[in-house]
């Protein structure tokens, strides 16, 4: 019994060889182990009859499991999703440097406290804000050419300073 309960809290492929393996033995010598036992006709039938709805059972069986352990792994992925979620937003909201998200035609996802306190602007008005309105001019092209690079797959990631114009 410890040995099924080992195979069955295994992995899903293992499961699933588990299966296929005993389907083709029951598949091979089913058909002889009902006829080595029994000769009437109507409880050959009978058992034949028993011996599919059995078979629909184990299926049913291995499948619930392969569904469950597929589950149980699914669920701790996404736990595990959803703690480093709340880490990547207590780091990003805490960060004592301005960093905000945008999208390459610049509508901006996410700003932090930061750069919004160092700007002057609420987080929302960064939804309406072009980037005409705070970058500097002459940081303005070279920072659009590396978000472009990082967009078409030539850099892997973004690092600038610029000059940003304060709300006020």
């Amino acid at each position: 019994m410890f040995r099924v309960k080992q195979v069955l809290r295994s992995s899903p492929f293992v499961i699933a060889i588990a299966y296929v393996f005993m389907g083709t033995l029951w598949i091979l010598y089913s058909d002889k182990v009902v006829l080595y036992w029994f000769d009437e006709a109507e409880v050959i039938t009978q058992v034949q009859s028993f011996k599919g709805w059995v078979f629909v059972l184990m299926t049913g069986f291995i499948l619930y499991m392969l569904l469950k352990k597929n589950n149980s792994i699914l669920e701790v992925a996404f736990e595990r999703l959803r703690e480093n979620n709340k880490k990547f937003i207590a780091t990003f909201e805490s960060a004592p440097l301005g960093i905000a998200y945008h999208r390459p035609n610049e509508n901006w996802i996410q700003v932090n406290d930061t750069l919004s306190k160092m700007l002057g602007y609420e987080k929302e008005e960064f939804r309406d804000l072009n980037f005409e309105e705070f970058i500097h001019s002459d940081d303005l092209e070279e920072g659009r050419k590396m978000d472009n690079e990082l967009v078409e797959g030539k850099r892997s990631f973004l690092k600038m300073e610029k000059r940003y114009k304060n709300k006020s």
